[in-house]
């Protein structure tokens, strides 16, 4: 099997490619998206340079990467599209076509000769994906050394075919209390528990604004900054308005006499929902309003056929209490032909900068035993 790599210009040139490889992947995930990638891009793509790489036998498209270079010390680094923020990221492949290894191997073989001396930091790829297995194989094949680490866990619900069986998997105490704080919220005034938000006029600014107030109580109650204000918020505004338009959003909301008292933020890619974010109003804690929207969510996504619920990066205390498996994402960290500034941006990645957070830490410490001691 001959294949041939090509550099597309635009997205707009990748576009057909693209999606067509995204329906064909039985991997791939609302993350390797064009509708959340190509918005991510708008908002982050200040010193980066965009790498879309498009995999074909003949003249037959059979691979896609999107990726993209940053600049690092004495270098450049290259990486997924969507790094930092996507929760996964992986190539898209049409098995059908070709094989997985065969066209992982010919992305890696056109990355080491096009970026010799680059740092490669492949980040967030889903353990079950068998993408890490090839670039591991074939980084081995040609003895050269990279870095493997669990990055992240996403906590997942597997789904059922019905409601009813969900029900039975969760503890009946806590579906219990999930009833029972619903039956107070509706002592409150007018419940009304909404499928999809969407605003009529088709501006998502006052929706966002809603949403980031109840994302503000919480974070508030933390003494952590608000995830929403400055440039997040206007990315969020925006692939909001995107994933709205291709149908790829559910935004569950729960209102209290009209008001927005707590939300799912989810995105919808073939059979999985990936929640992305929520929040409730703290004022109402007691009757578990974002409980109530997370079961609804749940029961009405069962109803239309979807078979995984993703709760995405993060091993909050509240998420075991829903969830009946795990997915872990790894990140491949090399150089090929190593650069001066590649060596030390890879050592600074993959051990140096633990080492320094750790050495931080240690130094808070002291200095705080040193205060308790009176000098």
């Amino acid at each position: 099997m001959s294949l041939t790599v090509e550099r597309l210009p635009s997205f707009e040139a990748a576009h057909t490619v693209w999606n067509r490889l995204l329906v064909a992947d039985g991997h791939a995930t609302f993350f390797s998206t064009p509708t959340w990638l190509q918005t991510w891009w708008d908002h982050h793509r200040s010193g980066r340079e965009l790498l879309l790489l498009v995999v074909r036998e003949g003249a037959e498209p059979v691979g896609f990467a999107p990726l993209m270079t940053e600049p690092v010390t004495g270098g450049r680094a290259v990486l997924f599209l969507g790094s930092g923020l996507s929760d996964y990221a992986d190539v898209l492949v049409d098995e059908s076509r070709a094989g997985r290894r065969d066209t992982v191997y010919a992305l890696l073989d056109y990355l080491g000769t096009q970026f010799r001396g680059a740092l490669f930091d492949f980040q967030q790829i889903p353990s079950h994906s068998p993408t890490l297995g090839f670039m591991q194989e074939w980084l081995r094949e040609r003895s050269l050394a990279g870095v493997t680490a669990v990055q992240d866990v996403c906590p997942v619900i597997r789904l059922p075919e019905t409601p009813e069986e969900y029900h039975k998997e969760l503890r009946k105490s806590f579906l219990a209390d999930i009833r029972r704080g619903e039956r107070r919220l509706r002592e409150r005034g007018e419940v009304v528990i909404t499928d999809h938000i969407t605003p009529a006029d088709g501006d998502w600014t006052g929706l966002r604004d809603q949403m980031s107030e109840l994302q503000s109580q919480r974070m508030r109650t933390k003494g952590e900054i608000p995830m929403w204000q400055g440039p997040l918020g206007a990315f969020v505004k925006d692939v909001l308005a995107a994933t709205d338009a291709t149908g790829q959003l559910r935004l569950t909301g729960v209102y209290l006499d009209g008001k927005l008292i707590a939300y799912e933020l989810c995105f919808l890619h073939k059979t999985t929902i990936f929640a992305w974010s929520r929040a409730f109003d703290e004022e109402h804690r007691n009757t578990g309003p974002g409980k109530i929207a997370l079961l609804h969510l749940l029961e009405t996504g069962i109803g239309q056929g979807y078979r995984l619920f993703d709760l995405l990066r993060g091993e909050e205390p509240y998420k075991e209490l829903w969830t009946n498996g795990q997915i872990q994402n790894m990140r491949l960290t090399f150089v090929v032909r190593p650069s001066l500034g590649a060596l030390v941006a890879y050592k600074y990645r993959t051990s140096w900068k633990e080492q320094l957070r750790k050495l931080a830490v240690l130094r808070r410490l002291n200095r705080l035993v040193k205060s308790l001691r009176g000098g």
